[in-house]
C-alpha cells in the first residue's frame, strides 16, 4: 500500500513545475513571444531551460512594435521606422517632420 506522503510530494512537485512553466510563458510574452508555445515547451523540457532560452534570445522587437502599434497610441516614423506618438508632429529620434 502506498503512503500518502509520496503522492503529496509528487503533486507538489508537479504544481511547482507547472507554476515555473507558467512563469516561463509569462516572461516569453513580456519579451514579445507566444505564451502558449513557451509554456508547453517549458512543461515538456524544463522551465529553467525555457527561461534561460528566452533571456538569451532577448526581446522580439518587431513583435513588440506591432503590439504597441495595435494599442493605437503610437505609429511608426516614415523616415526612421521608430515608434512615435500619434499626436507628435516630429520624430524625437530623427527629427523628421510629417
Amino acid at each position: 500500500m502506498l503512503s500518502i506522503t509520496p503522492i503529496l510530494m509528487l503533486l507538489f512537485a508537479g504544481g511547482v513545475w507547472f507554476l515555473l512553466a507558467a512563469s516561463a510563458g509569462q516572461l516569453a510574452e513580456r519579451y514579445g513571444r507566444n505564451y502558449f508555445i513557451w509554456f508547453v515547451f517549458a512543461v515538456i523540457l524544463s522551465p529553467l531551460v525555457a527561461i534561460i532560452m528566452v533571456w538569451c534570445m532577448g526581446p522580439d522587437e518587431e513583435n513588440l512594435c506591432k503590439r504597441s502599434i495595435k494599442a493605437k497610441t503610437h505609429k511608426l516614423c516614415s523616415h526612421c521606422q521608430e515608434l512615435m506618438r500619434n499626436k507628435a508632429r516630429s520624430c524625437k529620434h530623427c527629427g523628421y517632420t510629417e
